[in-house]
């Protein structure tokens, strides 16, 4: 690799080259971002609060073509070069609407889980899910309707715990207000209507994270209708209220999103006023920390290795990156150097590393067509 002239190894982004170690501002080497493909809806990589990548010895990354049109699925072996892949199919994929119903991937050894929220004035709102095996190509399994409602709902998050049991959370313009779905064989058969919580709702402001945490244990993060994001925890059992975890919340779907470790959850989300906020369980909240003071938007969090922590964002019209090295937060950088930003959105990542690979996709345009891009980082 070249030389500049503070005599620092710099990403030089070759194509097709893998860069290995830290570079001298103490991020992994990268790729270049790559473009994977166009939709003409700018919610192509909505929301933050789901997954629309992984990486499972070949990356994949799942967005909407259209709002009410089919999920395309590519598949990379290095990242660069992009080649259509199966997608899912859902049946009713063509009412997907936009309360923060996007699709949620979850990638568990070979078998990869999709859920959708989804609209049908014959069948009301529901919540959709397959199963696939991945190989070569990605074999999928048949549709299953795993929640049905008159009211809309607000979501959608799929976790597998420790146990193997599947769980399913939304939150509902109705009683539960935060209504889960569990399957315990494989997401052949689902159970329904568990009452996870109680939040207020509206149809303009929200979101549903529901994590795997230690020994069958899962924690949902709520974002209500006055966008305080609230907690519930389950032991194995039953689910209990966790309270308040924080207030103030920019208005709108999701604009926070979390990872877990074991049984520590870490969360980053934007307020008001623009900052970019952490906050950490580990048994009980700790305190919030703010990491950028203003102008942030669209966060997303990775979990690393050793404590690591990568939180990515929108500032400056340029998506930046914040990590946790395990003790401490190091500057803010540049996620991804050598590319030209315009007008990115909607950042979506794997949210716990895979075989070292810290991914990251999103949307960029202002108007149809709209860009799909996607680069990782070496953990």
């Amino acid at each position: 690799m070249p030389l500049r002239s503070g005599g620092a190894l710099e990403n030089e982004h070759l194509r097709g080259e893998v860069n290995s170690g830290l570079n001298a501002r103490g991020l992994p080497r990268t790729f270049k971002p790559s473009k994977v493909g166009t939709s003409t809806s700018s919610l192509a990589m909505a929301y933050s609060i789901q997954r629309k990548v992984f990486y499972g010895g070949t990356f994949r990354v799942f967005y909407f073509y259209a709002v009410g049109s089919e999920i395309v699925v590519k598949k990379s072996a290095d990242g660069v070069l992009w080649q259509t892949e199966n997608s899912p199919g859902f049946g009713a994929s063509s009412y997907f609407y936009s309360r923060a119903g996007g699709l949620d991937v979850l990638l568990d050894s070979d078998k990869i889980y999709a859920q959708i929220l989804c609209y049908s004035a014959v069948v009301d709102y529901t919540t959709q899910f397959k199963k696939g095996t991945l190989n070569t190509t990605i074999s999928w399994g048949s549709e299953k309707t795993i929640f049905t409602n008159a009211n809309y709902h607000i979501g959608g998050s799929l976790t597998k715990l420790t146990t193997g049991r599947l769980y399913s959370a939304v939150q509902v313009a109705a009683s539960p207000q935060v209504n889960g779905s569990y399957s315990d064989d494989d997401g052949e058969n689902w159970t329904k209507n568990i009452n996870i919580g109680t939040t207020t709702i509206t149809s303009t402001t929200g979101g549903v994270q529901i994590l795997a945490m230690a020994t069958g244990k899962a924690m949902c993060l709520v974002k209500n209708s006055v966008n305080t994001l609230v907690a519930f925890l389950f032991n194995g059992s039953t689910w209990s209220s966790l309270g308040t975890v924080a207030t103030g919340l920019l208005s709108g779907w999701g604009y926070f999103t979390a990872t877990a470790v074991g049984d520590v959850v870490d969360v980053v989300f934007i307020d008001s006023a623009g900052a970019l906020k952490h906050v950490r369980y580990a048994g009980s909240w700790g305190s919030i920390t703010t990491l950028v003071s203003t102008g942030c938007t669209h966060p997303a969090i990775v979990a690393g290795d050793g404590g690591r922590l990568y939180v990515f964002y929108v500032k400056d019209a340029e998506i930046k990156l914040l990590k946790f090295d395990g003790a401490s937060w190091l500057s803010e950088k540049k996620a991804f150097t050598g590319h030209t930003y315009n007008n990115p959105a909607y950042l979506s990542s794997n949210q716990n590393v895979q075989n070292r690979k810290i991914c990251l996709v999103w949307t960029e345009g202002t108007a149809s067509p709209y860009e799909v891009w996607f680069c990782y980082l070496e953990d």
